[in-house]
């Protein structure tokens, strides 16, 4: 088996497992028997246990159900690879998992924690074609499975907050508006007009 991981920007790593199948010769005649064996290891090699849960965070809780997401599987791919009416296919192959983790950061701006929003899994098949001769079919290249993860960021809703404005308590003398308020009810509304008008110019 060849083993190799890859990595892009550190969102995205994986590991690719390449199964020496070519060595191995099958008669045409059991051809159906060893496509139906393939599709069992393949899809046991991939698939992801019932139920499975993934915290939200590395100290989730683990007595507190709501700490935790199930894993959403997506629709699967359709199978890659066109059938050959003189050799042998084998449909429907799990050759791919791709699990994307979806997260975001919460908390204050200068110590946020990320948290897991979603987590889905995503499986792909391919048809795998055998070349026969003489009764006798093999597979001319490796067998590529693929097991991948991508972590996809999703940036928070912004909640602006302000403190509030405290409240004061202002006790004005009586006279404070003298002599504004002095004299006779005209005088009163004319300089009441006039503070009106200075107000207005500013």
């Amino acid at each position: 088996a060849v083993v190799s991981t890859q990595s892009t920007g550190g969102q995205y790593e994986g590991c690719k497992l390449a199964l020496p199948f070519h060595r191995y010769a099958v008669v045409r005649d059991e051809t159906a028997a060893w496509c139906e064996e393939l599709r069992n290891v393949t899809t046991a090699a991939t698939s992801l246990p019932a139920g499975t849960v993934v915290g939200i965070s590395g100290n989730a809780s683990v007595s507190d159900s709501s700490q935790w997401l199930h894993v959403l599987v997506e629709p699967t791919k359709p199978s890659l690879g066109l059938p050959s009416e003189q050799d042998i296919t084998c449909y429907d192959v799990t050759t791919e998992v791709t699990y994307k983790v979806f997260y975001t950061r919460i908390g204050n701006l200068e110590n946020p924690q990320a948290v897991v929003t979603n987590v889905k899994v995503e499986y792909s098949k391919q048809n795998v074609v055998l070349l026969c001769t003489d009764g006798i079919c093999v597979r001319q290249q490796y067998l590529v499975l693929s097991n991948s993860i991508q972590f996809i960021y999703h940036p928070p809703t912004k909640t602006d907050r302000f403190k509030v404005h405290p409240t004061t308590t202002i006790l004005l003398p009586q006279n404070f508006f003298y002599p504004i308020t002095s004299g006779t009810r005209r005088d009163l509304l004319a300089n009441t007009l006039i503070i009106v008008l200075v107000y207005l110019s500013t």
